[in-house]
């Protein structure tokens, strides 16, 4: 017996669909370093803010400190006269706005006897966005009248206890603490969106992957 028509050829081989990915180790690896990353930026953030809010409040201690204790203030091209006890240490200091800059040469001191005494040259300078300053030393030989004359060219002239200077310098530390706040907050906020990438991708891909596996878990067939 003959077919009108000949046979259909079988069909071609076509490979199985591979199965779809069911492990989660990369997706959770993914989302746990998003939680961490955020987790570490979060506290540089705060251990910044903190950091610049204390460099603030040091340096706005300094001209407060140096007008409350200030034995006098010498304005620039004048010469101020003043008691000063012997063989004591004392501060000059001077400070202006950054935009304006220091200049001017240094102060000069004489004694009661009219013998100039010696001043040594910057014991701290320091600069900043707002401000800049400047502070000499210099020791008395004997008591009486002596006179401080400042620089023409320059910003008034305050004569301090020593004992300040290291307060100023505490202040000066906060200049240094502002920037470093800043920059870690700065740091913080430009990092954050690719650890929030990586904890929303990650959990994204980690809930496709967590689908597949239900859908690929063996079902429980009826007995018959």
């Amino acid at each position: 017996m003959s077919y009108p028509y000949p046979a259909p050829y079988p069909p071609p081989y076509q490979p199985l669909p591979r199965p779809p990915s069911t492990s989660t180790t990369g997706p959770k690896v993914l989302t746990f370093i998003g939680i961490a990353l955020l987790v570490l930026l979060t506290g540089l953030g705060v251990g910044g803010g903190a950091l610049f809010v204390s460099g603030l409040s040091s340096i706005a201690e300094i001209n407060s400190e140096v007008d409350t204790e200030a034995i006098t203030t010498v304005l620039p091209g004048q010469t101020a006269t003043v008691d000063l006890s012997a063989d004591t240490k004392y501060t000059l200091w001077r400070g202006t706005v950054a935009d304006q800059g220091i200049s001017g040469s240094e102060p000069a001191v004489t004694d009661p006897r009219g013998r100039s005494v010696t001043v040594t040259t910057a014991t701290y300078t320091s600069s900043s966005r707002d401000e800049v300053f400047e502070s000499w030393r210099f020791t008395t030989q004997e008591a009486g009248t002596h006179q401080i004359s400042a620089a023409a060219d320059g910003p008034a002239l305050q004569l301090l206890p020593d004992n300040v200077v290291e307060r100023l310098v505490d202040g000066a530390i906060g200049v240094v603490q502002v920037s470093g706040g800043f920059g870690m907050v700065l740091a913080a906020i430009v990092v954050a969106p690719i650890g929030l990438g990586l904890l929303i991708g990650g959990a994204v891909w980690w809930s496709v992957r967590s689908k597949n596996a239900r859908r690929a878990a063996p079902t429980d067939q009826p007995e018959f």
